[in-house]
């Protein structure tokens, strides 16, 4: 890429039929454009451990010559995902909306009076689904 400076972003998953995916993607500003690519999108050798996620982005990092461009990672906030930018030796910023998505989960979670109303939403859902 013929760019100064890139912020990536990547995340993983399970397939059904249990193979692990990771994805990166890349975000950077042309022609004073914000424009953002596809780097990689494939199977995970391994499990999602820190170093198979590391060693996995490193590799993309180097195949489109992007070392020393990468300014930030936003991921979730997965404690994988998070020494895995950690290992790269680059800045890591939480997505901000994984982190508002956890917030309010924690604050339905610890309130028995929406837990309960949600459950009731969800039987009637599902009654007339």
């Amino acid at each position: 890429m013929r760019v100064k400076h890139v912020a990536l972003t990547f995340d993983t998953w399970t397939s059904i039929r249990q193979e692990p995916f990771l994805a990166v993607t890349a975000h950077y500003v042309k022609d004073g454009q914000l424009k953002s690519a596809c780097l990689d999108c494939s199977t995970l050798p391994g499990s999602h451990t820190a170093e198979n996620i590391a060693n996995k982005v490193r590799g993309i990092i180097a195949d489109y010559q992007l070392n020393n461009k990468v300014s930030a990672v936003v991921t979730d906030n997965g404690q994988n995902v998070v020494s895995a930018v950690r290992l790269l030796n680059l800045r890591h910023l939480p997505c901000a909306a994984h982190t508002l998505n956890l917030v309010v989960n924690d604050a339905v979670n610890g309130s028995p009076e929406i837990s309960e109303l949600l459950g009731r939403c969800a039987a009637i859902v599902t009654f007339f689904k």
